[in-house]
C-alpha cells in the first residue's frame, strides 16, 4: 500500500508546491525524496507534477496571432488556455487538439473528441519533433511549443 499511496501523495504535495511557488524543479525534486521507498517510489510519478497544478482543459477558443486565429483548448472556468488534456478528457479542447495535430504535424487522428491511445501517442511524436518534455500529456510547455494551424490560409505557426 505504501509503495502506491505515497508516490500518489508525494506528486499532489509536489503540485501544490509548484502552484505556490511555481518552482518545478524545487518540486520535482522533492517528490522523488518524500515518494518512499519501493518499486514505484518516485519513479515516473513526478514526471508530469507540472502538469498536475493546471486544471483539465474543458473547452475550446479563438486565439489571434497577427490577422490570424486559431482554436486553442482552454479552461472555461477562468479562460486560460494554462490547462492541462490527458488520457480520458473528451470534448472541444481535445478536439482543438487533434484538428492542430492533423494539420500541422499529418498525424491522421480521427477528430473525435476524445483522449485516447492514439492521441496520446500523437501528443508524444510532437513532443518529440518540438523538443518539449515527451509524456503524452498536453499542457503550456507543449501548446507554447508546438504549431497551430492558422486561418485564412496562414499555414501552421507558433502562437
Amino acid at each position: 500500500m505504501r509503495t502506491t499511496i505515497l508516490p500518489r501523495m508525494a506528486a499532489v504535495a509536489a503540485a501544490v508546491l509548484v502552484s505556490v511557488t511555481g518552482l518545478t524543479g524545487v518540486a520535482n525534486a522533492w517528490a522523488g525524496e518524500n515518494a518512499g521507498a519501493g518499486e514505484n517510489a518516485g519513479a515516473g510519478e513526478t514526471a508530469s507534477i507540472e502538469a498536475a497544478a493546471y486544471p483539465h482543459c474543458n473547452g475550446s477558443k479563438a486565439v489571434r496571432k497577427g490577422s490570424y486565429a486559431t482554436t486553442q483548448p482552454y479552461y472555461t472556468a477562468t479562460g486560460s488556455r494554462n490547462c492541462q488534456l490527458t488520457r480520458g478528457d473528451s470534448g472541444s479542447g481535445v478536439r482543438a487538439l487533434q484538428s492542430a495535430m492533423n494539420a500541422c504535424y499529418g498525424t491522421g487522428l480521427v477528430t473525435d473528441g476524445v483522449f485516447g491511445e492514439n492521441t496520446e501517442e500523437a501528443v508524444k511524436k510532437v513532443q518529440i519533433a518540438v523538443g518539449a518534455e515527451v509524456d503524452g500529456y498536453y499542457g503550456p510547455e507543449t501548446r507554447d511549443a508546438m504549431r497551430w494551424p492558422l486561418t485564412g490560409g496562414g499555414g501552421c505557426s507558433r502562437i
